[in-house]
């Protein structure tokens, strides 16, 4: 007879009271550990919290635009770069005009409501229009490195506080590859 399968969700379900404590608790959490953070800004504006919301339409409209280079590539070529050498930096060996249309997008997202994006959500072409415009205007020339480090920063960041679920120990296979 097989013993029927733990449930394996991160959360309790919702109409627990405890579960919405907890939950609020960890956005909680996670707000005061971004305004811990306060290098989140351009411009000398505040950048909203990078959300799930930001992170998914960002990869949605990304993944729309196949000759744009991924902006997630940059920390591991700087990883890359100081292995080899620590004495370089992305900054001389990259141009960064291959990073800067995500970097721009971004801080786009981050540097508007979403109330104020939302209408252009279902048109990409004139969702990357007015970011590209926003991004020309707000990212002076030079200032491209860092307008990318900082979209780097904070895509790291959110993915640094999304919960990764445990292993159940009822995977029937070994953990790892």
């Amino acid at each position: 007879m097989k013993r029927p399968k733990k449930p394996t969700a991160i959360t309790p379900p919702s109409d627990d009271p405890a579960s919405a404590a907890v939950a609020a608790q960890a956005e909680a959490s996670r707000q005061e550990a971004w305004h811990a953070d306060n290098e989140h800004t351009w411009n000398q504006a505040a950048l909203k919290p990078w959300s799930r919301e930001r992170e998914s339409l960002f990869v949605r409209i990304t993944d729309l635009d196949e000759a744009s280079s991924g902006l997630d590539t940059v920390p591991l070529i700087m990883e890359r770069l100081k292995a080899k050498d620590a004495s370089m930096s992305i900054e001389q060996v990259l141009d960064p005009h291959q990073f800067i249309e995500q970097a721009g997008l971004v801080l786009y997202l981050a540097s508007h409501e979403p109330e104020e994006w939302d209408s252009l959500r279902g048109r990409p072409s004139a969702f990357l229009r007015a970011a590209n415009t926003w991004a020309e205007k707000a990212i002076p020339l030079g200032g491209e490195w860092p307008a990318i480090h900082q979209a780097v920063k904070m895509r790291t960041a959110h993915r640094q506080m999304i919960a990764i679920r445990r292993p159940s120990g009822h995977s029937g296979g070994h953990a790892g590859n």
